[in-house]
């Protein structure tokens, strides 16, 4: 007897014995016996399968039952979050907005007063100018 290998695309290499060969003889494949991939195989033993209990059974058949729902409870989360987080989006901008606005609002009353101090001055005979106060606001861009 005599133990060969050959490369096997399923298997890789695979083992196999042959019958002794004589002079000028080829190796048969049809007389090549392959050997055993493993233990199990050499052994003719099957993998045992766990049986699960009535409490496993029940276990996956409660989540098998409520796993959509679970799912659709995920995706209304997740939509009510992306929700909140475009509301705090608007709401921030509505007070940017509203600061904005107010620091318009106060740089028309100082418009204003400085424009009574010019007009005060001017009939009273001076230049208009008030000695140089300047007001700014900085508001940040929308």
């Amino acid at each position: 007897m005599i133990i060969n290998y050959v490369e096997d695309e399923k298997y890789g290499v695979r083992l196999f014995w042959q019958p002794p060969l004589k002079d000028g003889d080829d190796v048969d494949p049809e007389k090549a016996r392959f050997l055993p991939l493993g233990y199990d195989e050499f052994f003719g033993r099957e993998v045992a399968v766990k049986k699960e209990n009535i409490w496993m059974r029940l276990v996956l058949a409660v989540e098998n039952a409520c796993k959509p729902l679970f799912d659709k409870l995920e995706k209304w989360t997740e939509e009510k979050k992306k929700a909140s987080e475009m509301k705090m989006k608007l709401i921030e901008k509505e007070l940017e907005l509203v600061e904005a606005e107010l620091c318009l609002e106060e740089a028309l009353e100082d418009m204003d007063e400085e424009l009574k101090r010019r007009e005060r001055r001017g009939k009273e005979g001076g230049n208009g100018f008030a000695g140089g106060r300047r007001y700014f606001c900085i508001a940040q861009p929308i």
